[in-house]
């Protein structure tokens, strides 16, 4: 199974996997609200080959993506939503599942 391509699939799995199970019930107003509390997650991801989207997956600096995104590169690098640059360090690479763990010096 390949995940999807695209910021709106990466901020619906970030919200379903990371913020909806966090928020009190009173605090889910809409689906807007939801966005608006992770879209601080999401990133955007430069390699050699091109360029794609990932999501932070835990406050010290991973980040999931697609493998695709990062090919064979060896030099990545993201930009927050805020605008922040960092380079990142490619963790682990699952070509199968389309899937990459990467890891930044920085928190959310």
């Amino acid at each position: 199974m390949k995940l999807g391509k695209g910021i709106s699939l990466i901020i619906i799995i970030n919200i379903v996997l990371f913020t909806i199970p966090n928020l009190q019930a009173a605090e889910i107003q809409n689906v807007t609200d939801i966005v608006k509390k992770t879209v601080g997650g999401v990133v955007g991801i430069r390699s050699e080959i091109g360029s794609g989207t990932g999501f932070f997956i835990t406050p010290d600096g991973l980040i999931v993506t697609n493998a695709h995104v990062l090919g064979n590169s060896t030099i990545v690098s993201i930009t927050t939503t805020d605008s922040k640059n960092s380079p990142a360090q490619i963790i682990g690479i699952n070509k199968t599942m389309d899937v990459a763990l990467l890891k930044v010096k920085m928190r959310i």
